[in-house]
């Protein structure tokens, strides 16, 4: 629909990109706090009843190497339907 109002290929790449990667980085934010707040209210339970320590301060910047891991696969792996979606409107608009 976009490439029938004149959206280039590079348009449609990045939206879809972009699609990609906006629920990856709110899924894995959500993941780090939620951890994080678990380990927080869970660890007297932990040393009580298992006498496992976890510590719930775990340094940003090195889970923030493993977002950018992710970050660049969700961009890469988006790459796929992208190319699919544009060569399928460029059929669909030959077509008509």
């Amino acid at each position: 629909m976009l490439r029938a109002l004149g959206a280039k290929a590079h348009v449609i790449i990045l939206l879809i990109g972009a699609e990609a990667l906006l629920p990856k980085t709110v899924g894995s934010l959500a993941g780090y706090l939620l951890i994080t707040l678990g380990l927080l209210l869970g660890q007297p339970l932990l040393e009580q009843q298992f006498a496992f320590y976890i510590s719930p301060y775990v340094d940003f910047a090195s889970v923030a190497h493993f977002f950018f891991i992710a970050a660049c696969a969700a961009i890469l792996l988006s790459f796929i339907p992208a190319v699919v979606a544009y060569k399928k409107s460029l059929l669909s608009g030959l077509k008509q």
